[in-house]
């Protein structure tokens, strides 16, 4: 069987068209359908690693200041007793009529430490009072932290604060 000139053209075009057709199904769409899926997740992730890099260093800072709060527990005197320090410094600056209560509370904290707090009452004090007791807290040869500090003035005297504290000291078991 013999094609003519223009059916081996129209053959021709037909395969090219085919060829074509085909590529394009086999290679250039799905490369596009890649493309667009890249150009929409390539951002997401690049905010998830910005994300992950802020959080890995936020673990390199807590990591850092744990290390930090375990050398100073560690370092600290053996026989360093928050009641004994509270109630020698509360002498020392002439507090002691002041004090209503001195409660300490001991709770285990994991496995390896204690946490010992004790809730100091203060009737009648001056500001004066108050931070000469918080910078002496600050400056103990042991870790101690306010955890809380709670002020009211005196309805009878403004110039004088009712306060409660707790303090809080770590100590390994």
């Amino acid at each position: 069987m013999r094609l003519t000139t223009r059916e081996k053209r129209l053959s021709l075009i037909m395969i090219i068209f085919i060829a074509a057709w085909v590529s394009y199904a086999l290679l250039v769409k799905p490369a596009r359908a890649r493309l667009e899926t890249l150009q929409r997740v390539i951002p997401e992730k690049a905010s998830l690693l910005q994300d992950l890099k802020t959080k890995s260093r936020e673990y390199l800072a807590l990591s850092q200041s744990l290390n930090t709060l375990q050398k100073q527990i560690a370092s600290q005197p053996p026989d360093f007793n928050l009641l004994s320090y509270l109630e020698s410094l509360t002498n020392k600056l002439r507090l002691t009529d002041n004090v209503v209560t001195m409660q300490p509370q001991t709770q285990p904290l994991a496995d390896v430490y204690n946490e010992t707090i004790v809730i100091l009452e203060l009737k009648d004090i001056t500001l004066k009072q108050l931070i000469d007791l918080l910078s002496r807290l600050s400056s103990a040869s042991a870790p101690l932290r306010v955890r809380n500090l709670n002020l009211d003035k005196d309805p009878a005297s403004p110039q004088l604060l009712d306060t409660t504290i707790h303090i809080s000291h770590l100590t390994l078991k």
